[in-house]
């Protein structure tokens, strides 16, 4: 039940060096009970009990117990993913003997009661004081070996299957914890720049001025850059057609007169400045919390990948209809094209299918680009260091030399993680900003 890539999968704790949190549990009832849930001698318990309710159904044709509790054993072994699943999972993926008869609403109830209640925190209890079955003292030092080290979240809300997936209810994982926190970190520290920056005061220490230097960095480099300003445009074209006839200089755009900042006329792309800056900032944080000690990216999973994506697709929609409205802005995707009308009605709607179709790809991609090399570089480490501290390396007899070369190496790699965090977070908000302005603009 250890985790095989450290800071790559998500997971339901913490894992940290084992001497900073050792388990020393004398009994099985001391053991947590998401442990317990995946011992074979529990489930081989929980498993009887599911067969002693079954046999008080009448005419209920099954075979012997003998025979399936030894086909259950071999389905649960023969496969990592069947690990530590219960009897009933087997039953109702294997049996036909019960798939014909979940058929009846009745019975499909009077099951459903008898699997929650077998597989209840009851059972475990019971199993626990169960006195008939012991477990080996080499049994508990193996396992106390196993949970060393690794800090198990609370579940205040659900219920785990193993230290890696949900059973039931909402399960608090170990990114969701490190998002919050970098969600913290992100509040407090802007919420002071925020006031001092409203007091009027000038920027001052290095933390302030290199945060404001990125706010800035991304409103004018990113978003004004990527996000196209109708207005601008618009006032350009008037001003370039009055200044063909000779009427007079006109002022800069973003100049106030005299003074005057009543006169400064915001970019159009600055509405999108805070959900840009918050994308950015975030997934810098949640790139740089990778390269601490025992808490990993949560940049390197496809969920929040995911979730990051759907944010700019979905600001790219709604913002792109109140545009040009409902229809007006589906009908933008096809790029304006003067074309006679048999023409026009044969390639249109093909033109209009590979747009949308590629509107929702570039998205796509969106979050499986930040994803893939944010989990390349932690690969890479893994792999460095598996040079020398795995099994054969320990065991080679250049191991010094190898072990030293394999630290070198991590460690120049980590310098270039660092980079990457950086600019992953600046390509993904740029991509961002430009689907944004490309869903804003008339093509």
């Amino acid at each position: 039940m250890a985790s095989p890539i450290l800071h790559i999968k998500d997971s339901y704790y913490f894992e940290i060096p084992k001497f900073m949190w050792r388990c020393d549990y004398r009994t099985k009832a001391e053991f947590p009970a998401v442990w317990i849930k995946n011992d074979p001698q529990y489930r081989d318990y929980e498993a009887g009990k599911l067969l002693e309710e079954l046999k008080s159904i009448s005419g209920l044709a099954m075979p012997p117990a003998e025979e399936l509790l030894a086909d259950y054993r071999h389905w649960r072994d023969a496969d990592h993913a069947q690990f530590g699943r219960p009897l009933h999972a087997y039953l109702e993926s294997q049996a036909d003997w019960l798939k014909s008869r979940l058929s009846d609403e009745s019975f499909r109830g009077q099951w459903e009661a008898i699997t929650r209640r077998v597989s209840g925190p009851a059972t475990i209890e019971a199993f626990r004081k169960e006195g008939a079955i012991s477990w080996s003292a080499d049994r508990i030092q193996g396992y106390n070996r196993e949970l060393s080290g690794k800090v198990l979240i609370p579940q205040p809300f659900g219920e785990l299957r193993n230290f890696y997936e949900r059973e039931s209810g909402f399960c608090l994982s170990k990114f969701m914890i490190v998002e919050v926190l970098v969600f913290l970190l992100l509040t407090v520290v802007f919420s002071r720049i925020a006031q001092k920056i409203a007091s009027g005061d000038a920027p001052r220490g290095r933390l302030w001025n290199f945060l404001e230097a990125m706010l800035l960095f991304v409103r004018d480099e990113i978003a004004r850059k990527a996000i196209h300003d109708h207005h601008d445009h618009d006032h350009h074209d008037e001003h370039h057609g009055q200044g063909q006839h000779g009427q007079g200089h006109h002022e800069p755009k973003h100049v106030a007169a005299h003074g005057d900042s009543a006169l400064v006329r915001p970019h159009a792309a600055d509405r999108f400045v805070p959900l840009l800056w918050t994308f950015f900032f975030f997934i810098l944080g949640c790139n740089l919390m990778g390269m601490l000690p025992w808490l990993g990216a949560p940049t390197g999973t496809f969920s929040v990948t995911v979730a990051l994506a759907i944010g700019t697709i979905s600001c790219s929609v709604v913002f792109g209809m109140l545009q040009f409205g409902f229809f007006g802005f589906w009908l933008n995707q096809i790029p304006t094209m003067e074309l006679p009308l048999v023409m026009a009605i044969v390639l249109k709607p093909g033109i209009f299918l590979i747009e949308v179709l590629g509107f929702c790809i570039k998205h796509g991609v969106l979050a499986i680009r930040l994803l893939a090399n944010m989990v390349a570089g932690h690969l890479v480490l893994l792999a460095i260091m598996e040079i020398a501290f795995g099994h054969e390396g320990a065991r080679s007899s250049i191991w010094p030399l190898t072990a030293v070369l394999s630290v070198v190496g991590a460690t120049l790699f980590s310098c270039l993680e660092l980079f990457v965090a950086f600019l992953q977070a600046y390509v993904f908000t740029l991509l961002s900003a430009l689907f944004i302005g490309a869903a804003t603009s008339r093509h």
